[in-house]
């Protein structure tokens, strides 16, 4: 059964995003208000791929990262 994590920002406490756990060990990083898919982490081939660019990262999970830089942008706006 797929579970999901909430993410919050350090300071404010607010939550900025969500880690969508798959049953297959696939992880989804999605922005919270907007429901955007940000990144995918494929636990099959260990590769963090942008998901709008389809586009590989890095090798390993770093998915969050994409919920943290999204936020930093909205912030500064």
């Amino acid at each position: 059964m797929a579970q999901d994590e909430y993410i919050r920002d350090f300071d404010t406490r607010q939550i900025i995003g969500i880690l969508r756990y798959k049953d297959n060990g696939d992880i989804y990083a999605v922005e919270f208000s907007s429901r955007q898919i940000l990144g995918i982490y494929r636990k099959s081939t260990d590769d963090t791929i942008e998901f709008n660019t389809r586009k590989v990262v890095t090798k390993g999970n770093s998915v969050v990262s994409f919920i943290y830089s999204a936020w930093e942008k909205k912030k500064h706006k």
